[in-house]
């Protein structure tokens, strides 16, 4: 005879399996939103230490105090951000449909860990140039200068196409004769190129709308884009109105 099924047991396990799946979708849901809440408040914590380190290196900067900036806030920083952030294999062409846009601030989290390797970089460069004229002893920068490499090596392994960076290492290959002319030259090309391309996107998302992007997304893309990594100020027409008023202020006065 043949074999006869239950039917309710059969209804039983579709149930079981159903409540099941939908069990693992819910904690599948709470762990993503758990991750999402971690970068987020990782991504908050780090950008107000990195404010923090830009304002102590501008305060630094008008008392000509230098080395005083806090690099500990950078270090902080950068602990905070990596098990948030994969190094990047290779650069991305410029140009190319895969660039980032940056119109999210999860797409900055490794702009802002490369910058941080950049200004570490750069205080160890400034550090080992003191310390060798302050002792003018032949070397006694060596460390320095090898962490100041490895820590601008760093900087491009999480941004490739960081022109700042770029730059900092091409000159610092130049200074020391560590690569050939033509090697430095290649790497000044592509630190230009890079700047133009990244000063373009950073225009096009400070052009947007307040209530298209992200809070606080403007400042991220200013800050480390514009002002860090290319080297320029950015004026909104809210400047340029202000700018225009005071010239009028100005005319008024001499009249």
């Amino acid at each position: 005879m043949g074999k006869v099924e239950d039917s309710s047991s059969n209804k039983r396990k579709v149930g079981h399996d159903e409540n099941s799946g939908m069990a693992n979708t819910k904690r599948a849901k709470e762990t993503n939103d758990e991750m999402e809440e971690e970068w987020c408040d990782a991504a908050e914590t780090a950008w107000e230490h990195y404010r923090n380190y830009i304002d102590s290196a501008a305060e630094s900067e008008e008392q000509d105090n230098d080395g005083g900036s806090d690099t500990d806030e950078l270090t902080e920083l950068i602990s905070l951000l990596k098990p948030f952030v994969s190094v990047t294999s290779s650069a991305v062409e410029m140009g190319s449909d895969e660039v980032q846009t940056y119109r999210t601030i999860r797409s900055l989290l490794p702009v802002l860990i490369s910058m941080s390797y950049l200004h570490l970089g750069s205080h160890a460069i400034s550090e080992a140039f003191h310390n060798a004229r302050q002792n003018n002893e032949e070397g006694k920068g060596s460390e320095q200068h090898q962490s100041a490499e490895d820590y601008l090596s760093s900087s491009l392994r999480y941004w490739p196409e960081n022109p700042a960076t770029l730059s900092m290492l091409a000159n610092y290959y130049r200074m020391n004769l560590l690569r050939s002319p033509a090697s430095v030259c290649d790497m000044y090309a592509k630190a230009s190129n890079c700047a133009r391309i990244v000063r373009d996107i950073a225009i096009s998302v400070l052009k947007l709308n307040d209530d298209e992007v992200e809070k606080n997304l403007k400042e991220w893309v200013e800050l480390l884009l514009l002002d860090g990594a290319v080297g320029v100020e950015y004026i909104g027409e809210d400047d340029e109105s202000d700018e225009d008023g005071e010239e009028e202020d100005d005319e008024d006065d001499d009249g």
